[in-house]
């Protein structure tokens, strides 16, 4: 289960970043809670244990996604951008369908439609 949390909500906070590219945007974990309760609504999966401590387990993902490379914090502030390198590869376009969106564009409109699974299939594949 705690791969499912971890992916989730890497796939929300790299669809955020990729979307406003190149504006920093301030990661908070009130901005991303919204999306757990979603994913509980839709399936029969409990990503949102109540003990579950969401605030302590954002950080530690943010931490986590920015000491791997895959994001950079402007100076103090809680505000990130994506690194060069990884934006790459969220600019790609997949050779396995017809279609011309990026691999970036395809994770915003998981989540957008709530298409959760997928998100987190993407969102496993790129780290």
């Amino acid at each position: 289960m705690n791969n499912v949390k971890f992916s989730l909500l890497v796939a929300c906070i790299f669809a955020r970043l990729y979307e406003y590219h190149p504006e920093y945007q301030t990661l908070d974990s009130s901005s991303f809670d919204k999306f757990f309760f979603d994913y509980d609504q839709s399936s029969d999966k409990d990503v949102h244990d109540h003990v579950f401590d969401f605030g302590e387990y954002f950080e530690d993902t943010v931490r986590w996604l920015e000491e791997e490379g895959y994001i950079r914090r402007y100076s103090d502030l809680d505000k990130f951008v994506l690194t060069s390198n990884f934006l790459e590869k969220l600019n790609l376009v997949s050779d396995s369908t017809d279609e011309e969106q990026t691999i970036g564009q395809k994770l915003i409109n998981a989540i957008k439609d709530n298409s959760f699974d997928f998100a987190i299939r993407l969102a496993t594949s790129l780290i």
